[in-house]
């Protein structure tokens, strides 16, 4: 009965079939931009097939959105932005941001340097991941640094002032947290091609944020936002415009609630863009092991999915 993943809680969503921006859910179509002039943006192949938006960062290409699609998901409230994206330069490419660059007033995902995720959040407060600990450099967060001058307190994940959102406290209370993500990351031996699709999942649920990558948690900090509601939400560039990005995006979710793990890796491993009632490449659910399905389209009992077809009756007889 439903087109869309999840909802009860969903904003919008934009597939960018034949390069538009519309929202295939609600009423909040973007408007993308190329060289200062409103345009539709080229098309590349997504990670289905289907077509996903590209962006030039030399032609300064960007998506905004209408500010009443981010009304629900400022100030400390709950939400979810999820996307597929193709990162082809990862210096300073932005893949959504809005809010203000104050402290925690400010909510966005940015590239910082191949394998580094800044999770931007304003000014000071900005939280830089390596990703699966293949970060390519320590750097020193997006804006000006990330929980005391770096990521956690000097790129080293818990060797920093890291308390108070960017210093003047010891990191302690991130210890063993944070043992516990290098013991986990340096198990992990996946080689990983930076410049191909990876799912990418940003939530809060008023106390918690939580960063995926691919469907796995990487990042979870405990944090009171106040994302402030000055700037609307913006794909491919950051919300003072630059930072743009060099790649392409697909998939973008909004949410006004946060998501859990398990929905999170449902967005990552969906073989469709969404499930509609024909999608493509696959028509059902896990259809390794279905058997037979039954929508009732029209009043029929056939199996759309094997040769399964059932027989109705009323009053004993068929019907």
């Amino acid at each position: 009965p439903s087109s869309h993943y999840f909802e009860g809680s969903l904003l919008a969503y934009y597939g960018f079939d034949y390069g538009t921006v519309s929202d295939s859910f609600g009423e909040h179509a973007g408007t993308a931009y190329s060289n200062g002039n409103e345009t539709t943006l080229d098309t590349t192949e997504g990670r289905n097939g289907d077509d996903a938006l590209l962006f030039d960062a030399d032609a300064g290409d960007y998506v905004s959105l209408p500010s009443d699609l981010t009304d629900k998901i400022t100030g400390n409230e709950e939400r979810t932005v999820c996307m597929w994206a193709r990162i082809d330069d990862w210096e300073y490419s932005t893949l959504f941001q809005y809010g203000d660059d104050f402290d925690l007033e400010l909510f966005g995902l940015q590239a910082l340097g191949e394998g580094n995720m800044t999770i931007t959040l304003g000014d000071d407060s900005n939280i830089v991941v390596k990703i699966r600990g293949y970060g390519e450099t320590d750097g020193d967060g997006s804006y000006g640094g990330s929980y005391g001058g770096g990521s956690y307190g000097g790129g080293s994940y818990g060797g920093g002032n890291a308390s108070d959102y960017g210093g003047g406290g010891n990191a302690s209370d991130y210890d063993d947290t944070i043992r516990r993500q290098r013991h986990r990351r340096a198990s992990h031996v996946e080689e990983i091609d930076w410049d191909d699709w990876h799912h990418y999942c940003l939530t809060y649920d008023g106390d918690n944020l939580v960063f995926y990558f691919d469907g796995s948690v990487e990042t979870r900090s405990s944090v009171s936002l106040e994302t402030s509601a000055d700037y609307a939400a913006v794909l491919g560039m950051s919300t003072y415009s630059g930072s743009y990005l060099s790649g392409a995006l697909d998939e973008v979710y909004f949410y006004a609630s946060a998501l859990d793990s398990n929905d999170v890796y449902v967005l990552y491993s969906s073989v469709t863009t969404a499930p509609t009632v024909t999608p493509a490449p696959s028509s059902h659910y896990f259809e390794g092991s279905l058997l037979a399905y039954y929508g009732f389209d029209y009043g029929t009992v056939s199996d759309s999915f094997g040769e399964h077809a059932g027989t109705a009756y009323s009053n004993g007889n068929e019907t």
